[in-house]
C-alpha cells in the first residue's frame, strides 16, 4: 500500500531531524571552501571578459582606420573579415572552456558535500535499497540498473555516446524495482526514471509532448528564411560595392556563416527525431491527450492496451506535476522510462552560490526523492492489472 498522509509527516519529520542533528554540522566547516571558490570563480570571470574587450579593440581600431583611409580599406577588410570570423568562434569556444571549468570546480565542492551527508539523509527513506553517486558503480541484484543497452533500446535517444551518470538511485517501492538517474548524453541531459512496468509490453510506445517537435520545425523553417534573405543582401551588397557596403559584406557573411550552422543542426535534430521509421502515428481516443502529447507506436493495439483512458488521465496529472514543457515516455521490454530534460543539478546539498545553513536545497533534496514514490503512485503503478 501507498504511504498514508500520517505516515508521509513521520517521514519529513525524521528527514529533517536527521539534517539538522547529523548533516548540518558536517556541512557547516565547508563554509570557508565556499567563500573561497566565490572569489576564485569571480577572478575567473574578470580574467575572460578582459580578454574579450581587449581582442575587440584592436577590431574596432582597424575599422575605424578602414574607414577613413581607402587604401588601409582594401588591406584591412579581409584581415577584419577573418578576425572576426576568428573572434566569434574563439569567443563560444572560450565561453564553452570557461563554463567547463567554472562547472568542474562547483561540481567537485558539490560531490564533497554529499559525500558527508546523503547517507545520513537516506535514512528517511527505507526504500531506497541502493544509492550511487559521482559516477561510481556498486552492484546489487535486487535494484534496477540503467544502461547503455536499455537507454539505447528505449529508442529515445539519437545517441548514446560519452553518456555519464551523476547521481543513481535504486530501490523497491511497493513492489516496483525504479532506478533514478541524473544522467548527461550527447543530446540529452537531466532525469531518467526508469520503472518495471506491470504490463507485458512486447513492441516500442513512445509518448512525447507534442511542443518541442512543433518549436524545432518552426525553427528550422526560421533559420531558413533567414538564411535565404542575408543570402540575397549580401549578394545585393556585391553588386554595389563601396565602404559602407563593404562592412555590410562582413557583416552579412558573419550571419550567414551563424544560420547555416544553425540551420544543419536543426535539419540533423529534425532527421534524427524522425528517423524512427518503424513507429507510427498513434491517434489515441482521449482529445485532450492527443493535444498535449504526440504518440508513435510498432503495435497500435499495443499502445491502446498500454495507454488506457484512466492512464492517459494519469500521465496528464504526471505532466502537471512535473511543471515541464517537454519530456518523454517509452514503454518497451516491461520497462517504463521517464525522460525529464533539464540543465539544472538535482540531489544537491549545497552550491557556492548559498551559505550552506539555508534550507532551499535541503527542501528541494526532499521534494526530488519525493518525487520517484510519488510517480509510482501517481501513475499507480503498483496495479498489476486496470492501469
Amino acid at each position: 500500500m501507498a504511504l498514508s498522509a500520517q505516515d508521509r509527516i513521520k517521514r519529513q519529520q525524521k528527514f529533517y531531524e536527521i539534517y539538522k542533528k547529523e548533516v548540518l554540522p558536517k556541512l557547516l566547516p565547508f563554509e570557508v571552501e565556499r567563500k573561497r571558490i566565490l572569489s576564485r570563480i569571480a577572478k575567473m570571470r574578470l580574467e575572460f571578459i578582459f580578454k574579450k574587450l581587449f581582442f575587440l579593440f584592436f577590431i574596432s581600431l582597424g575599422a575605424f582606420i578602414a574607414i577613413f583611409n581607402a587604401f588601409a580599406l582594401i588591406i584591412l577588410v579581409p584581415i577584419l573579415f577573418y578576425a572576426i570570423i576568428y573572434f566569434i568562434v574563439l569567443f563560444f569556444k572560450d565561453v564553452d572552456l570557461y563554463k567547463e571549468q567554472e562547472n568542474k570546480v562547483k561540481k567537485e565542492y558539490k560531490n564533497k558535500l554529499k559525500k558527508c551527508g546523503v547517507n545520513n539523509l537516506l535514512k528517511a527513506f527505507p526504500d531506497i535499497k541502493h544509492v550511487v553517486f559521482g559516477g561510481s558503480c556498486e552492484q546489487n541484484n535486487e535494484c534496477l540498473r540503467l544502461n547503455s543497452l536499455i537507454i539505447n533500446n528505449s529508442k529515445l535517444f539519437s545517441s548514446i555516446d560519452k553518456m555519464t551518470i551523476d547521481d543513481e538511485f535504486c530501490g523497491i517501492y511497493e513492489g516496483i524495482r525504479y532506478n533514478v538517474s541524473e544522467i548527461n548524453l550527447l543530446d540529452f541531459q537531466g532525469l531518467i526514471f526508469l520503472f518495471d512496468f506491470p504490463k507485458n509490453t512486447n513492441a516500442f510506445t513512445i509518448v512525447s509532448t507534442s511542443f518541442k517537435k512543433e518549436k524545432n520545425s518552426f525553427s528550422l523553417v526560421f533559420s531558413s528564411v533567414c538564411f535565404l534573405a542575408l543570402l540575397f543582401v549580401f549578394i545585393l551588397a556585391i553588386l554595389k560595392a563601396d565602404v559602407l557596403n563593404c562592412l555590410k559584406i562582413i557583416l552579412c557573411a558573419i550571419a550567414i556563416i551563424t544560420s547555416s550552422f544553425s540551420f544543419c543542426y536543426l535539419a540533423k535534430k529534425n532527421h534524427s527525431e524522425n528517423s524512427q521509421n518503424d513507429l507510427q502515428k498513434t491517434i489515441l481516443e482521449d482529445s485532450k491527450f492527443n493535444k498535449n502529447f504526440y504518440t508513435q507506436a510498432q503495435n497500435q493495439i499495443e499502445a491502446r492496451y498500454i495507454l488506457t483512458p484512466s492512464f492517459m488521465e494519469r500521465v496528464l496529472m504526471l505532466k502537471k506535476a512535473f511543471d515541464s514543457v517537454y519530456f518523454k515516455l517509452a514503454f518497451f521490454d516491461n520497462y517504463l522510462l521517464i525522460a525529464l530534460p533539464s540543465k539544472e543539478d538535482f540531489f544537491e546539498l549545497g552550491d557556492v552560490s548559498m551559505p550552506l545553513d539555508s534550507v532551499d536545497l535541503i527542501k528541494k533534496f526532499n521534494e526530488q526523492i519525493c518525487l520517484i514514490f510519488d510517480i509510482i503512485e501517481q501513475l499507480k503503478l503498483m496495479q498489476k492489472t486496470k492501469l
